[in-house]
């Protein structure tokens, strides 16, 4: 993860829709469980906490996943341009 992780995520996401594939992989990393009598939970959390740092790093950073930052943007301008009352 930590030397080409970023490097597969983004070829993914060139190949594929980056869209779907950051939904399929947040709902991935979402789905992993914490119980607290689980002995691997501090690698679970230390994996979890990695890879959700690297996806954001990825989307802030990568020139490839520029039409999902645009249209993130656009999610959220849309959503406040909504009337409250």
């Amino acid at each position: 993860l930590e030397t080409r992780g970023s490097l597969i995520v983004r070829r993914l996401c060139v190949l594929l829709n980056a869209k779907s594939v950051y939904i399929v992989m947040s709902d991935i990393i979402a789905s992993y469980d914490t119980a607290p009598d689980s002995r691997d939970n501090i690698f679970t959390l230390e994996f979890v906490a990695t890879m959700v740092q690297t996806l954001n790093l990825i989307l802030l950073t990568s020139t490839e996943l520029h039409n999902l930052r645009k249209l993130l943007a656009q999610s959220f301008e849309s959503t406040t341009l909504v009337p409250t009352s």
